[in-house]
């Protein structure tokens, strides 16, 4: 039988808070609803009811963030944007009766897609691409483009719109990728023109005189007398109430029979200039950027589905660019692997007491998001990168990597003291080299361990990821 977990304002520990804490510590115990089959909450208002869709769905684990998300209807209207990004809504007296058996059925064929993904369900989704893939999957549906003024992109995607911080740029990104890489199958909605430097949808299409680019301008229909041929702007036929030829005196009575308007006239009331074809100019109403609408992005909006390649990364996982590189340039061993020989190494150095080595940990924070910000240069950044890993290391080192910004180094015949140096270049180079690349200096975290016979891998790896990568 489906049981769910119940999101209310009191101060139980399980539940959230009415109020988000500075320290959120009561939102973390939510966790323990990993098992739970649904949420339910019901809230005052709208604004309310994002605030907790957001903070279930960014949530890292995807037994809780794709966990499905009922909405406790007590009577009000809600707005169809709220509906969207909830999987259900039910009634109040709903609840108190039975949730219905359709329901339920759709929340266990949920639970089924979430419970496939085996234990990667327990395991936190640092990579914004792998958990809007894992949403799509859980939810087996097509993801539409939904019009809104509240987003700067014109459009809104059903539900995993909340997927995201507020950064509504990263949702276009983040699909982008994703069909780069053939992980989704688009279909066309309809098309759209963003700004070429702020993304924003929300452009003024303006006609300006060609010759001094003022907007100030008035517009008068050519009329064309089709009898003597006479043409000139309205205003020269115009006489009372009534259209008179100013060539032949005829009076003009019906259009498309003594007249036509081929075209328009304009004029600049502030360069006195006269044409027929104004130049047309968008200004963006976010960052006011003014340039030809054909400078400006042209963006086809597409609904997207899950491809049978996405399906599989829904699965298993996605592949760490920077990874594939790394096993291809320096042989990046897989962590069970590395352990292995961390192992061996402890042993060596346990039995002749006469050598050092150190564990080197680099965790570039931020290395998986890279791609939204550099696109198509992101591999060329990434063989940069391989390359500087690959001078500061010798053949004797090995390298592995926990998750797509972690890696770890063991340097074979070196000291703690040794390792600094190797760490400071290998920091020094990667702060210069992603700074270059993206206008910012990362946020860079290394650290070195002694390796002898206390060193417990596997602990020391849960501890450093929940002091700096807590959720």
């Amino acid at each position: 039988m489906s049981e769910g977990l119940l999101i209310t304002g009191d101060q139980n520990p399980l539940h959230l808070p009415a109020k988000k804490s500075t320290d959120d510590t009561l939102w973390r115990s939510l966790d323990v609803g990993a098992d739970a089959d649904y949420f339910l909450f019901e809230v005052s208002s709208e604004s309310e009811a994002y605030r907790v869709i957001g903070l279930v769905r960014q949530k890292l684990l995807p037994a809780i963030y794709l966990k499905p998300l009922i909405l406790i209807n007590s009577g009000g209207d809600l707005s169809k944007s709220l509906q969207d990004q909830v999987d259900f809504v039910i009634s109040s007296q709903q609840l108190e009766q039975q949730l219905p058996a359709k329901l339920l059925d759709e929340v266990e064929s949920i639970n089924r897609r979430i419970d496939a993904l085996q234990e990667q369900r327990l395991k936190a989704d640092t990579n914004m691409a792998l958990r809007v893939v894992r949403y799509l999957y859980s939810r087996d549906r097509e993801v539409e483009p939904v019009a809104s003024i509240q987003n700067r992109g014109g459009y809104t995607f059903t539900g995993i719109e909340s997927l995201f911080d507020g950064h509504d740029q990263s949702i276009w990104q983040t699909l982008d990728f994703l069909n780069s890489q053939h992980l989704v199958q688009t279909r066309f909605v309809t098309r759209t023109h963003q700004c070429a430097s702020c993304g924003c949808a929300f452009l003024n299409f303006k006609e300006t005189c060609p010759q001094c680019e003022s907007e100030e301008l008035d517009a008068d229909d050519l009329i064309h007398h089709f009898r003597c041929g006479y043409t000139a702007e309205l205003s020269d036929f115009r006489q009372e109430e009534r259209l008179v030829c100013p060539k032949c005196d005829q009076t003009l009575r019906h259009i498309g029979v003594d007249y036509d308007k081929p075209s328009m006239m304009y004029h600049c009331r502030s360069c006195d200039h006269r044409f027929q074809e104004p130049e047309i100019a968008t200004t963006c109403f976010d960052c006011h950027r003014t340039a030809p609408p054909e400078n400006q992005i042209h963006r086809n909006i597409e609904a997207y589905k899950l491809s049978m390649l996405g399906v599989n990364a829904a699965l298993y996982g996605l592949d760490s660019l920077f990874a594939s590189i790394l096993e291809r340039r320096l042989q990046l061993l897989p962590l069970d692997v590395f352990e292995r020989f961390i192992a061996v190494e402890k042993a060596r150095i346990g039995r002749y007491k006469v050598s050092h080595s150190s564990l080197l940990l680099i965790d570039i924070k931020g290395l998986e998001q890279i791609y939204l910000t550099l696109g198509e240069r992101t591999s060329e950044v990434y063989e940069e990168l391989a390359n500087l890993f690959y001078a500061m290391l010798r053949s004797s080192d090995l390298i592995s990597s926990r998750n797509e910004s972690l890696f770890l180094m063991l340097l074979t015949e070196t000291s703690p003291d040794d390792a600094k140096i190797v760490e400071g270049r290998l920091s020094s180079g990667v702060g210069e080299l992603l700074k270059a690349s993206l206008g910012a200096s990362p946020d860079i975290i290394s650290q070195i361990v002694n390796v002898d016979t206390a060193l417990d891998l596997t602990a020391y790896l849960e501890s450093f990821l929940s002091e700096h990568h807590a959720e």
